[in-house]
């Protein structure tokens, strides 16, 4: 035992520099991790839902807010997800489902408003059939935008799909889009409009039925939002929201 303590307290001159060299090697890489952005995600998972039989209708609730706080820096990127869309059919027989006659709008704590969809997910003239369980993540950098014309999920279900914002302008079936007050007038459909805001505040999803036929629920929505300066220790969010950070 004492050979062996006394060898390991001689240490070589060598193996003290590569200590040191892995040393400041390790503290630059926390140095850089704390310097990286955040993107966190708030959610609000009450259900929305649209109005059946009434033309135009606002969804319940009007808006669904989230409310953001504990954020440092401004934005430089947001995605939104709306969790589980499921729609339901009219008097029809067989029942007729419209995707395309829900309206979403997403604003910012400024009071900016950005479309995510308008008259998207199906043609306006033949129903498509039901959209059970399918989440949509509406993201700028996505390879595809939402399909404007056509079924929104291709008759699957239970999936998730990351797409670009649509307003399909082209379909006057459905006449011109109708923002009750006191929504924002939307300035377009890029999330990147958001860019270089304050994150915290309110933010709040606006969603209309522009045709008094079928309706549509919602499993709440997401907001992710990526910061120049990430995300405080006293990050909180409401009661009726969850928060999550991770390194990106």
């Amino acid at each position: 035992m004492t050979a062996i303590l006394r060898r390991s307290s001689r240490f070589p001159r060598r193996n003290i520099a590569r200590a040191l060299v892995l040393a400041l090697m390790v503290f630059g890489v926390v140095k850089l991790t704390t310097g990286t952005s955040h993107a966190v995600q708030f959610c609000n998972t009450n259900p929305i839902t649209t109005p059946f039989l009434v033309e135009p209708g606002t969804a319940t609730p009007y808006p669904s807010p989230i409310t953001v706080s504990g954020l440092v820096g401004t934005i430089t990127d947001v995605n939104v997800t709306l969790l589980s869309m499921d729609t339901q059919g009219d008097n029809n027989s067989p029942p007729q489902h419209w995707a395309e006659d829900n309206d979403v709008m997403v604003s910012s704590p400024a009071g900016t408003g950005v479309i995510l969809m308008s008259d998207a997910g199906g043609d306006n003239d033949t129903s498509s059939g039901p959209v059970v369980d399918v989440g949509l993540n509406f993201d700028d950098q996505a390879a595809n935008q939402l399909p404007a014309d056509t079924h929104l999920s291709g008759g699957a279900s239970s999936l998730t799909i990351t797409v670009r914002p649509v307003d399909d302008d082209d379909d006057v079936a459905d006449g011109p889009d109708e923002w009750d007050a006191p929504a924002p007038a939307p300035v377009g459909t890029a999330l990147s409009a958001f860019n270089g805001q304050n994150p915290n505040g309110t933010w709040n999803l606006w969603i209309t039925d522009d045709v008094q036929q079928a309706t549509a629920t919602f499993g709440g929505w997401c907001v992710d939002i990526l910061t120049t300066g990430g995300s405080s220790s006293t990050s909180t969010s409401t009661s009726t929201s969850t928060s999550t950070s991770t390194s990106t």
